[in-house]
Formats: C-alpha cells, sequence, structure tokens
C-alpha cells in the first residue's frame, strides 16, 4: 500500500487504546463493513488493515472479527480462519447472545417485591 494511502487509511479510525477496538469511521456498504478504496479498487477495511500491519492473508481464507465487532480495524482483534469457521463462529456467537437475551429477560427476584426501578 502506498504510504499516502496508509495516511488515508490511518485517518479514517477512531483510536482509543491499541487494545480496543479501532472504529473505521468512514464508508461502510450495506451490510455494514467498512471499505477503504485505493489503487482504483474497493476493498474491505478490514482485510486492509490485516495485510498493512500482519502480512498477506493466506490464500482461501477469510478474515474474522475475534472482538464481534465488524466496524473494527484493529489488527490484533483479526483472524484468518476458513469461511467455515468464520460461518460457525458468527452462529455461535448468535446463539450466546440469544441465550443472554432469554436470561436477562427473566425478571429478578426483587422485582417482585421492591417494583422495578
Amino acid at each position: 500500500m502506498p504510504p499516502k494511502s496508509i495516511i488515508r487509511f490511518l485517518s479514517k479510525i477512531l483510536l482509543h487504546n491499541d487494545w480496543e477496538c479501532w472504529e473505521w469511521t468512514a464508508y461502510k456498504n450495506q451490510d455494514g463493513y467498512p471499505r477503504f478504496h485505493f489503487c482504483g479498487r474497493d476493498y474491505y477495511a478490514h482485510r486492509a488493515s490485516y495485510e498493512l500491519f500482519v502480512g498477506p492473508i493466506p490464500e482461501g481464507m477469510t478474515i474474522d472479527h475475534l472482538c464481534g465487532n465488524t466496524v473494527c480495524v484493529n489488527p490484533t482483534h483479526l483472524e484468518p480462519v476458513t469461511r467455515e469457521e468464520n460461518l460457525y463462529r458468527r452462529w455461535r456467537s448468535y446463539h450466546a447472545a440469544l441465550e443472554r437475551e432469554e436470561y436477562v429477560s427473566e425478571p429478578h427476584e426483587y422485582e417482585h417485591s421492591f417494583g422495578s426501578f
């Protein structure tokens, strides 16, 4: 990636701390995934970030957001995995969220005694 493109890429990131998500602040596609245009081509910003800071993405691999935040481009939150593994992780995360929702939706025992606040 040319130095001018690197500077432009970094200017589109909201950075709180090195270990937290680096939130993409520029264009996102209709599915909410960040996009970055350089050298006459559009790239997923998380893929561009991985290649910029880590190295080439192995052939046949996709990039998984370990943090689950699709607008994150922090290379320490990105991992190359097979498409099947990426889909499985998304499925597992979705079902875990459903279980948490069911658990949270149950009234707490003290709500019956004192009412809800």
